[in-house]
């Protein structure tokens, strides 16, 4: 499950990472050029583990601690 967010600073969407009920949140991407902030259920995709989990090329990823 993903949670799309706009108009959030880099430190709000680190916070609705944490905070977001209904998702186990274990990372999100910030787009900066998209103002965007989009919290998932998935670890940040590696070559390790493929998952459907599948940022924008412009945007940073996150892991949740």
């Amino acid at each position: 499950s993903q949670v799309k967010f706009t108009g959030l600073s880099i430190d709000e969407c680190a916070q609705r990472c944490n905070e977001q009920l209904g998702i186990d949140c274990k990372s999100f991407d910030y787009c900066y050029l998209l103002g965007t902030c989009q919290i998932s259920e998935y670890m940040a995709p590696t070559k390790e583990n493929n998952t459907e989990y599948d940022p924008d090329e412009y945007c940073d990823i996150y892991e949740s601690k």
